[in-house]
């Protein structure tokens, strides 16, 4: 009788995500053709980056990108109803167990990821570590009520602690103070604001500058570093493989690990260029000198 409830349910879940990938076409038209939700920013996005590629091409990758996007938003919803048994038939996490090794070792893992494919997913990874592990991740409060709420809901529904980026090192020496080791999730493709921009590099054929915070964090309070690259298997199916930087972030130069994120980031994208967040006005303050950067060619 268990078994059958359990089938039954699965059931019904992949059923309403159907469902709401079926509404996803709509969403999509619309955002695209009637809303024109940030268009000119997508095809300017991907005209510098894409410099090799012509209209036709621009054209296509635009139209992927906002069917992704509305799929995005259809699976965040799903997240709501899912239940482990759900989540464990769609995602899968490769190397885990660097994860898990550090953490039995007592010792802390900074784990980072991009807006590829679907990036909200992560917060699943509670599922795939041992009961006695902590996961933490950093957000931006929306101004939003509701959206930050149901937000917050998605993300921490499966054990992950949602920390506001501007306590996360107050976080960090209160994890030290209780003696806590986590995998601290952050997410390091985010444009930096204009009083952090500290490095620059070339990243999809554009002067880019890039957030530095968590290096400075990682060496400073010894973090294991790794990389989350996902990939997209097919519809509704996600890989996380979990890469190892370093277990030792001291030993590296000033931004030498942001120059290694950079390069893996731009290796992910570069598989599936319309799994990532073209509508994020990243080069916004790409224009200005960097007389102040440092640039780290490895």
């Amino acid at each position: 009788m268990q078994k059958t409830l359990v089938l039954l349910h699965r059931l019904v879940l992949n059923a309403l995500l159907y469902v709401y990938y079926a509404l996803t076409y709509v969403v999509a038209l619309i955002a695209q053709y009637i809303v024109r939700y940030r268009r000119n920013v997508v095809e300017d996005n991907l005209k510098r980056s894409f410099p090799e590629w012509n209209n036709k091409q621009i054209a296509q990758c635009r139209r992927k990108f906002y069917k992704n996007l509305s799929q995005l938003i259809a699976e965040a919803l799903w997240l709501l109803c899912a239940n482990k048994d759900a989540i464990k038939q769609r995602i899968t996490f490769q190397n885990i167990d660097i994860v898990t090794n550090c953490l039995n070792e007592n010792k802390n893992v900074m784990a980072l990821f991009a807006h590829i494919c679907n990036w909200e997913l992560i917060c699943t990874v509670p599922i795939f570590l041992q009961s006695n592990h902590n996961a933490q991740t950093l957000y931006k409060p929306l101004r939003n009520k509701i959206f930050n709420k149901l937000c917050l809901k998605i993300r921490s529904k499966f054990g992950v602690e949602c920390i506001p980026s501007q306590q996360i090192v107050k976080q960090i020496l209160k994890n030290q103070k209780q003696n806590r080791c986590c995998v601290t999730a952050f997410i390091a493709d985010q444009t930096p604001s204009r009083n952090n921009l500290h490095y620059y590099t070339t990243f999809l054929n554009q002067n880019t500058p890039f957030i530095t915070g968590w290096e400075q964090l990682a060496q400073r309070y010894n973090h294991t570093v790794v990389y989350v690259n996902i990939e997209k298997t097919k519809l509704g199916h996600y890989t996380y493989i979990v890469q190892l930087i370093t277990h030792n972030p001291a030993q590296y130069k000033q931004y030498e690990l942001t120059e290694i994120f950079a390069q893996k980031l731009q290796n992910n994208i570069s598989t599936a260029p319309h799994l990532w967040l073209w509508s994020h006005k990243r080069w916004k303050h790409s224009k200005q000198n960097d007389n102040s950067s440092s640039n780290i060619k490895l």
